[in-house]
């Protein structure tokens, strides 16, 4: 078996490791403003509004779920990436590749 860390990471692998480790990025994302500008248009400006309104990065990371589910692969892909330069250790924690 191939570490994640040693390859690269298709698309459908950065949407997987998403998907297989919500929960703990729930608990463990606090700069998720940081990470949903990283996305641009592919959050809409409306849910960006509500995404900043919320109170924890918890909730803040809840309600980053729709567009992610919405968007596929692609978008849980680029949240992987974002998510990979503000949150790096983490990342590498729960397998991620760099």
């Amino acid at each position: 078996m191939v570490c994640a860390s040693t390859k690269t990471m298709s698309i459908q692998d950065k949407a997987k490791f998403v998907d297989r480790n919500w929960a703990k990025l729930i608990q463990a994302v606090s700069e998720v403003m940081a990470i949903t500008e990283a996305l641009g248009d592919m959050v809409h400006p409306e849910t960006l509004s509500k995404i900043e309104r919320q109170d924890t990065s918890q909730d803040k990371m809840r309600m980053l779920h729709g567009p992610l589910g919405s968007g596929g692969d692609k978008v849980k892909a680029a949240f992987y990436d974002a998510l990979k330069a503000q949150h790096r250790h983490l990342v590498e924690r729960l397998g991620g590749s760099f």
